[in-house]
């Protein structure tokens, strides 16, 4: 009986001094609630200001005269580049150069010359047409292709190369073609680059050829690029698209046909309507210029079985010189024949 009162005495110890424990530790430490509410904490201060919109400035692009980019300033004339005759007659159209106001463009052969002539007359020859004023205004692409560091460089931009293939298309066309028809045929006599040509100096062949190519590289420089005005972007010029695609780089090298530069194997330019239509206007030339008729079939061959059979026209007409040069080898062989025939017989 002793033992039991004292297990409930002790019992009752326990549970008085747990009750009492428990209401000092939520004295001290409040209940779960209370413990909640305080973790919650809330910042009513007034917010940060709004940073400051920065404004944009728009991107500026001149021509302003540097090291890398030896050029003249040039103001292109109104004439329309669609005056030129035998322009293409699918649906690319020549373009319509814009009056760009004043502004600079690159030279031809803007590096050093070097002293590597046969001659005296040819680096003569080079100075005198190299500051003819009408030469520089026709600023022609036949030249400034291979020739022109400051246009290679104003090539990396979309927009320097759409103004300068505005000022070459808006240049007289006949008086520009009828220059380098001259200087073709002056280039070539002996007093001035011929000892040079005989021994195939570099700096004469790509002025020479340069010369030749005027007339097709400044229509084919000129084509219009009809898919531009529906896609809404790029340049109007299909030369100035190709040069600049990213994409598809190798469409840019069948420009180089005219100056006696092939189609590099395995080639895969874009087959696209401007691609179509360039080809169209070489074929068109292959009849007089001899350089571009060496290059073309074998191009042609290439962009066939790329594009389709009859993306392209392969077969050229032969010039009279060509034509004939193979009446006579045809008579030589049959001669030959003839003569075989007699001996076996």
């Amino acid at each position: 009986m002793l033992v039991q009162n004292w297990t409930l005495a002790v019992v009752c110890c326990i549970l008085f001094l747990s009750r009492h424990g428990v209401e000092a530790a939520a004295n001290v430490y409040g209940t779960s609630d209370s413990l909640l509410s305080r973790d919650l904490l809330f910042d009513r201060s007034e917010p940060p200001p709004l940073p400051q919109h920065i404004p944009l400035v728009a991107r500026q692009f001149d021509f302003a005269p540097s090291s890398s980019l030896s050029s003249v300033l040039i103001q292109p004339t109104s004439t329309r580049a669609g005056s030129a005759t035998g322009t293409a007659s699918s649906s690319s159209i020549l373009a319509t150069a814009t009056d760009t106001g004043t502004f600079t463009l690159p030279k031809p052969f803007d590096s050093s010359l070097g002293n590597n002539f046969t001659s005296t007359t040819c680096p003569d020859f080079f100075t005198t047409f190299l500051s003819d004023q009408t030469l520089t205004s026709c600023l022609p692409l036949s030249l400034l292709l291979q020739t022109s560091n400051g246009f290679f460089t104003a090539s990396r931009s979309l927009l320097k190369l759409t103004q300068i293939l505005d000022a070459s298309c808006s240049v007289d066309f006949p008086t520009c073609s009828n220059l380098m028809a001259s200087l073709a045929t002056q280039i070539q006599q002996p007093d001035k680059c011929g000892p040079d040509l005989k021994t195939e100096n570099p700096l004469a062949l790509t002025a020479l050829r340069g010369f030749t190519a005027y007339q097709p590289l400044y229509k084919a420089g000129c084509l219009a690029d009809s898919s531009a005005s529906t896609s809404g972007g790029g340049s109007n010029y299909c030369y100035a698209n190709a040069a600049t695609d990213s994409e598809n780089p190798e469409s840019s090298y069948i420009y180089y046909l005219p100056l006696g530069v092939s189609l590099p194997g395995g080639s895969r330019p874009a087959c696209s309507t401007c691609l179509k239509d360039t080809m169209a206007i070489f074929a068109k030339a292959v009849s007089s210029t001899q350089v571009l008729k060496d290059n073309y079939v074998g191009a042609s061959q290439q962009v066939k079985m790329l594009c389709g059979p009859n993306f392209v026209e392969s077969s050229v007409q032969p010039t009279s010189a060509a034509s004939g040069g193979s009446e006579v080898r045809w008579s030589l062989m049959m001669g030959v024949m003839a003569v075989l025939g007699v001996l076996m017989a």
